[in-house]
């Protein structure tokens, strides 16, 4: 009878395993370009195609890498590859900066404030969709949660 149950357990946990990879590579309702409406200024967009992302805020570039979702938890996991010069500092100008770049421009060299670094650009949404409308909750900071409202264009 244990034999039973721990293959039954082992079979379960590969089985989850293997339905959230498929459904953390496939989710087809996420792609497009999806634009912030509500009291939020500056606005945000995002556009999702599978598994590569680009963000915007208040209309200029930001951000763009790769994404996975987790459909156990219901978020989307930003691994950022690129940051638009402008939405660090003007000096920067209209390029894009691979993080690796930044880093050695900003001449941070301590282990700890690498991985500090890197954790800025990667963050973690909650989100949910139903039909157009895309609503993510960031609770990056242990004081607020922001919500926002997506409408897909």
């Amino acid at each position: 009878m244990v034999k039973i149950s721990l293959r039954l357990i082992i079979l379960v946990i590969f089985g989850s395993i293997f339905i959230g990879n498929i459904y953390a590579q496939t989710v087809p309702n996420l792609n497009g370009t999806w634009v912030s409406v509500g009291s939020d200024s500056p606005s945000k967009e995002y556009w999702f195609n599978n598994g590569n992302f680009e963000s915007f805020y208040d209309g200029k570039p930001e951000k763009r890498g790769t994404f996975t979702v987790n459909d156990y938890s219901m978020r989307i996991r930003f691994n950022t590859t690129h940051v638009y010069g402008l939405n660090i500092s003007t000096e920067l100008g209209e390029k894009w900066y691979t993080i690796e770049e930044l880093i050695k421009l900003f001449g941070i060299s301590e282990q700890n404030e690498i991985t500090e670094f890197y954790q800025e650009f990667n963050n973690q949404l909650e989100f949910s969709i139903s039909g157009n409308t895309l609503t993510t909750h960031d609770r990056s900071s242990p004081f607020v949660t922001i919500t926002r409202i997506f409408i897909k264009k």
